[in-house]
């Protein structure tokens, strides 16, 4: 097995025991986790002026930055690998409904077994052959999202139906609203109810959202910044920058409920980018010729600093 695919298999399976191992004499940090999809290399602020994205630039600011994070080349394999532990080889290489076996364990029900609260607000894409595949089956308290690949942002529909779940049952009229909308919402609730109701229980959100995905035309108009000209890559951006102001919500409700000093953050991509927001000079290899695609991931904990979070993942290689 080559190096960066023992990395990329080692990093979310050790993630929570980052936090955990340091903690071990006090209480476990909270766990927020957020994934990008169809998110590029260059469709961050700090390395592109175009892109607007100041409160994951501030994550990286005040954060680390892992530049050793390898993803797989499709989407399902990515979240597969991130909730079984396993390498995509070992549990999902394709992108169709069956998504992770009945018989593996999942991130949520080891870390229920920690005292952990878990709920998802967003895209699953970790099988939805049978109610067994829900993620409410699979560890999760709640959650509010759709379980295929791909929905429309705006009205849910997909193949004709509508693909909105909430934990057990479809979302009956929940659909219509810009999911980065609705996602950053059904996020913030679970932050401050946990806060109100869960005392001391820690808290893994798993926030895997629906931007930058295709349809890729699909942006409030508020979003668009009239500085970029190239049509695709306007309304890339303005996904983009509705994706940070998305997650800027999520982190203002931990600092609200003074959760954030205590709270473990994550952020990555899911897999690479359309062509729309990728530099014409960008190496095919971070758009998802090779069979496992580079994108740092970054961590910020206010509650370590950035000499403890390198020596804690040093420790796992």
């Amino acid at each position: 097995m080559r190096k960066w695919q023992r990395r990329g298999a080692l990093l979310w399976g050790s993630l929570t025991l980052v936090g955990i191992t340091k903690c071990r004499s006090s209480k476990p940090p909270h766990i927020v986790v957020h994934l990008a999809d169809d998110f590029g290399w260059h469709a961050v602020g700090w390395r592109n002026p175009e892109f607007f994205t100041p409160h994951i630039d501030a994550l990286k600011a005040s954060g680390l930055l892992l530049t050793n994070h390898y993803v797989y080349q499709y989407c399902s394999p990515t979240r597969s690998s991130l909730m079984s532990g396993r390498l995509p080889l070992h549990v999902n290489q394709q992108n169709g409904p069956w998504g992770v076996d009945l018989r593996m364990t999942m991130l949520p029900q080891k870390l229920a077994a920690a005292g952990y609260v878990s709920h998802l607000a967003g895209k699953w894409h970790c099988g939805m052959m049978t109610s067994g595949h829900l993620p409410v089956a699979r560890g999760f308290n709640t959650s509010l999202g759709y379980l295929s690949g791909e929905c429309d942002h705006y009205t849910q529909m997909e193949g004709g139906h509508v693909d909105l779940w909430d934990t057990k049952v479809p979302a009956y009229g929940k659909n219509g609203t810009y999911g980065g909308f609705q996602y950053s919402a059904r996020a913030v609730e679970v932050v401050e109810q946990h806060a109100a109701k869960n005392g001391d229980a820690p808290l893994f959100l798993y926030v895997p959202w629906q931007n930058t995905h295709s349809p890729l035309f699909e942006v409030p108009a508020k979003w668009i910044d009239p500085r970029i000209t190239w049509p695709e890559r306007q309304t890339a951006g303005g996904m983009t920058t509705a994706l940070d102001s998305g997650i800027s919500n999520v982190t203002a409700a931990l600092n609200r409920t003074g959760m954030l000093d205590t709270t473990l953050i994550l952020f990555s991509a899911v897999h690479f980018a359309p062509y729309a927001v990728l530099p014409t000079s960008a190496s095919l290899i971070f758009n998802g010729i090779a069979p496992g695609q580079w994108w740092p991931v970054l961590v910020e904990w206010n509650g370590m600093s950035h000499e403890q979070l390198s020596a804690s993942w040093r420790q796992i290689y």
